[in-house]
């Protein structure tokens, strides 16, 4: 499993002057810019794309929640996993 890690977006807007948007902020529909909140906002909305925010430690506690054991987070994998995400997502691991 991969997700957008939104402990990357909140930092920014706790440390806007350290953020680099464009890096970060590539999905320019979803970008607009007026104060620091609107890094959040970008990871959360997406343009409508998005629906929940993620971090680790939630990540993981939804698997086990859900029912899935061996909940694990995993390494970025360029076999199965997009290059263009790896700056900004969690990878996790879990069976059914």
């Amino acid at each position: 499993m991969c997700v957008p890690n939104a402990r990357i977006y909140i930092e920014a807007y706790l440390n806007p002057e350290k953020f680099e948007s464009e890096k970060y902020c590539l999905y320019q529909p979803a970008y607009n810019y007026n104060s620091p909140i609107d890094y959040i906002n970008y990871i959360a909305y997406m343009a409508g794309h998005h629906c929940h925010m993620f971090d680790q430690k939630n990540l993981l506690a939804i698997l086990q929640n859900i029912g899935y054991s061996k909940v694990e987070l995993r390494d970025f994998d360029p076999t199965i996993d997009l290059e263009a995400r790896k700056h900004e997502s969690i990878y996790a691991e879990a069976k059914k």
